[in-house]
């Protein structure tokens, strides 16, 4: 706000100040405290009906009714953007006034928020966790029809959490989660129980998650490890997660949408069946229908998880959640937090840059997580390209959610086939749960560097060789032996599994392994002992004193078919 003409000023004259920088659109001419209040869509319909009034030209200006008509259009703009990117806490409590909960309530639950039910810190919450019994009600048509002596009492978890903001932003933070909660509805976005408002304090009772935040999982707390994160449970957390965001961006009731803005693994909840669900809203902004982006002044989030073009301009899109749910998914690959210092000692700017060079160079495999390095490579390859396409540094490059959510369905879909079609199992589980037959390689090198194969097959070579076993004749288990029962010497099979490029070798080995270990029978060979030490894999089996069938077929090894049919 100016005058039209100011003295002693070089640009004195405001209209064609103005029109200059409407033409080069420049918005430096607000005054400052009024930047963070305007809805940027209404401040150019304002600003052109102005432009239009101040043309040199006299015929193709407005009429005063076009005029009215812009400014009203500017006015419902704003007055739509007050009411969706703002919420009013005073409305929104009053609408909801069914679910509010006392302090005194909430703080007799939690024993004054005592630090035996303290969970975890996320970026606004203090979260703390509590317990209480109710009916089931899963079968039955209400609650009115239930008594003591129908159904039973069931345990639920629900977490309380308590706003640890104590500024402005506080109000604005929790009004945004609250609508959020209330508004979105989709098995993948949290469900809100409950809230309390008494200054200073400002909380939400939310449905609890039986498996905790998925942060957990990457910091090895409360007993939770990536290690229980199998490949096939990772892609299902990521396709819930994808799931929840395109309904926030394209299935919402009204054609309204949402944009989260800002979120991690510690926004993200897993239930009882590790199904994952969006929970903190507090940067979340609303777009009206057919809006395609919103032009903020100010940016908030994470750098290593927020879009670098929102950061850069203030321009927020869609696909700014898009390259936030790339960084989610990478770290979900590699089991490390984006901004782990393992990543920066590669690059500044934490683990995106780093996937990303490395994507193009083809060693991305190198920094995924060891524990899924054996899932389907069809499955981590059509993950992995999704996930380098949302983390574009252009916002216009970046996949929409329901390509994303294609995608991790057909990573998901190669990885199930590989399970039904191809059983797979843990090599590092099985070394652990057999570690009392474990042998070490040290043994081995004399032995293969002064002895040919008895066999070489496409996986294996095989020896034969002569051991000092137990003397215990029906000991074919490590742990039952002790140092005086060595005394017998017996025939061995040694297979040792051949190098290859692909993993299939691998697989067999583990295959071979975990049967061998498992099956009991006069006709199935015991597995006496294994080595599983890069870059040797070699089983110990009883050896068959005849050797194999398939060499008397082929008359090798001075046998022939000298073989008696007994009907």
């Amino acid at each position: 706000m100016r005058k039209a003409f100011i003295r002693d000023e070089f640009d004195r004259f405001l209209a064609p100040l103005a029109r200059f920088n409407y033409e080069n659109d420049v918005l430096n001419m607000t005054q400052p405290f009024l930047n963070n209040e305007m809805c940027k869509r209404s401040l150019f319909t304002f600003m052109r009906a102005a432009y239009d009034c101040t043309n040199d030209e006299r015929a193709p200006c407005p009429d005063m009714n076009s005029i009215v008509n812009e400014l009203e259009k500017a006015l419902e703009q704003q007055l739509q953007y007050q009411s969706l990117y703002r919420p009013n806490l005073e409305r929104l409590t009053s609408q909801l006034s069914h679910m509010k909960i006392s302090l005194a309530d909430i703080s007799f639950a939690t024993y004054n928020f005592s630090q035996t039910y303290f969970y975890i810190k996320t970026m606004f919450y203090d979260v703390y966790k509590v317990e209480y019994e109710d009916w089931d009600t899963k079968n039955s048509a209400s609650i009115e029809e239930k008594n003591k002596t129908e159904g039973h009492k069931i345990r639920y978890n629900i977490f309380i959490k308590r706003l640890h903001l104590r500024n402005d932003k506080a109000r604005e933070v929790f009004g945004t989660e609250i609508e959020m909660l209330t508004t979105c509805k989709h098995r993948n976005i949290g469900s809100l129980l409950g809230f309390c408002d008494e200054d200073p304090e400002k909380i939400l009772v939310v449905e609890g998650a039986s498996n905790g935040y998925l942060m957990e999982y990457f910091v090895n707390i409360k007993h939770k490890d990536m290690s229980i994160l199998t490949w096939e449970k990772r892609l299902k957390i990521c396709l819930d997660v994808a799931c929840g965001l395109k309904y926030l961006h394209r299935e919402m009731e009204d054609q309204k949408s949402v944009i989260i803005r800002s979120f991690w693994t510690g926004s993200i909840a897993l239930d009882e069946n590790l199904g994952a669900k969006f929970v903190e809203f507090g940067l979340s902004m609303f777009l009206s229908p057919n809006q395609k982006f919103l032009n903020l002044n100010s940016t908030k989030g994470h750098p290593s998880y927020s879009d670098p073009e929102y950061y850069r301009t203030g321009k927020l899109t869609r696909e700014s959640d898009v390259y936030n749910l790339g960084v989610v998914l990478f770290e979900i690959l590699c089991g490390r937090f984006a901004s782990d210092q393992m990543y920066k000692m590669e690059s500044k700017s934490g683990l995106v840059d780093v996937a990303r060079r490395r994507y193009l160079k083809g060693t991305l495999m190198e920094i995924i997580d060891p524990i899924i390095k054996e899932a389907n490579k069809y499955s981590i390859n059509t993950f992995v390209d999704i996930a380098y396409r949302c983390v574009d540094e252009i916002q216009e490059r970046r996949p929409d959610m329901k390509l994303i959510v294609n995608q991790l369905e057909e990573a998901l879909e190669h990885q199930l086939q590989d399970i039904k079609g191809f059983y797979r199992p843990s090599l590092e589980l099985l070394t652990s749960e057999l570690s009392q037959r474990r042998l070490s390689l040290a043994d081995f090198p004399p032995f293969f560097s002064r002895t040919n194969p008895y066999l070489s097959g496409v996986f294996y070579d095989v020896y034969r060789a002569e051991v000092a076993f137990p003397n215990k004749k029906d000991s074919d288990y490590v742990e039952e032996r002790n140092e005086s029962e060595w005394n017998r010497w017996i025939p061995v099979t040694i297979k040792r599994l051949r190098p290859r490029e692909d993993i299939r070798g691998e697989v067999l080995f583990g295959i071979d392994m975990d049967i061998l270990a498992t099956c009991k029978h006069p006709n199935i060979v015991t597995l006496l002992g294994f080595c599983c030490e890069d870059p040797e894999k070699i089983l110990v089996v009883e050896d068959a004193s005849n050797g194999y069938l398939f060499e008397y077929l082929l008359n090798d090894n001075d046998k022939d078919m000298l073989l008696v049919y007994f009907g």
